[in-house]
């Protein structure tokens, strides 16, 4: 176990890391700052914050992006709007066509943001080189794998969230559901205020 754990430790690297990290239904595969183990107690530890400050950097930047195309992308909608009132599309296959659409801008700006923390990270680890350049090749092999990762974690979310619905007694009455929800928040930003305060500055991490 203890060989394992120091192979997934050390044996990284920034361009394919042997790891993802996922947080709700965002997921990247994105660097662990300070990573070690303590043999023993077989305890994992890392900069959490210098984690947390990268994955969702890289995120926002993803979202950025998307966000950007989709304000841009007024006259193709248009034409979309157009096909269907004059019968060359139906209702369906346009709302199919945009959801594509909208699903290949999206792969688009996470391997932009990708790329950029990828290249952000070999910058500061490796000041002196300068020619570095992305094996095209390689990265669509690693994109199509965090692609799956995210569908099957998305799915696994969207189980979760069916479930948590169905035992709070989702939809029975829209003051009382407002009334839980509330305090479950409350309860739950308590509870992570308590975390906060019991963590060190580098945080710990559970195997």
């Amino acid at each position: 176990m203890a060989t394992r754990l120091k192979e997934a430790a050390f044996g990284d690297n920034i361009v394919r890391a042997q790891h993802t990290i996922q947080i709700c239904s965002d997921l990247t595969d994105g660097p662990i700052p300070g990573l070690s183990f303590d043999y023993e107690t077989i305890e994992l530890s890392c900069n959490w914050k210098e984690m947390f400050t990268i994955f969702w950097s890289e995120v926002q930047m993803t979202s950025n992006i998307t966000r950007e195309w989709v304000n841009n992308q007024e006259t193709w909608m248009k034409g979309l709007k157009a096909k269907v009132q004059s019968g060359q599309l139906d209702m369906g296959a346009m709302i199919m066509e945009a959801m594509a659409g909208f699903a290949n801008s999206n792969q688009n700006a996470a391997k932009e943001a990708r790329r950029h923390r990828i290249k952000l990270l070999i910058k500061k680890t490796y000041p002196e080189s300068e020619d570095f350049k992305i094996d095209e090749v390689e990265e669509e092999k690693i994109l199509n794998e965090l692609g799956k990762k995210r569908q099957v974690y998305g799915m696994m979310d969207d189980f979760e969230d069916d479930d948590e619905d169905e035992e709070d007694g989702y939809g029975d009455d829209e003051d009382e559901d407002s009334e839980d929800n509330s305090g479950s928040a409350d309860e739950w930003e308590d509870e992570e205020d308590d975390d906060a305060n019991s963590d060190d500055d580098n945080g710990h991490s559970h195997n």
